[in-house]
């Protein structure tokens, strides 16, 4: 349960990671500084972010799930265990 527990964790973050890069990205694309090909680089950069972004969320759904059924377990062996 810790391990999975964790794994939720460390995704979490890296979604957090994600959204500020996005952040920070959208930032200099908008920027009078930023060249045409910088955009464009920004723009794809943000975009495979983003698709991450939705990656991570799944994981985490899956994640979470799995902790539920693995917390559901562990309640059950504990229910039937004589030395409470």
């Amino acid at each position: 349960m810790n391990q999975v527990a964790g794994a939720i964790g460390e995704r979490i973050e890296e979604r957090e990671h994600i959204l500020d890069d996005i952040t920070a990205m959208s930032a200099r694309l908008i920027s009078d500084e930023s060249t045409k090909e910088e955009r464009i680089t920004l723009l794809a950069d943000i975009a495979r972010l983003k698709g991450r972004h939705t990656e991570l969320g799944v994981e985490i759904e899956d994640l979470e799930h799995e902790l539920a059924m693995r917390e559901a377990e562990y309640q059950e062996v504990q229910a039937r265990s004589p030395y409470q």
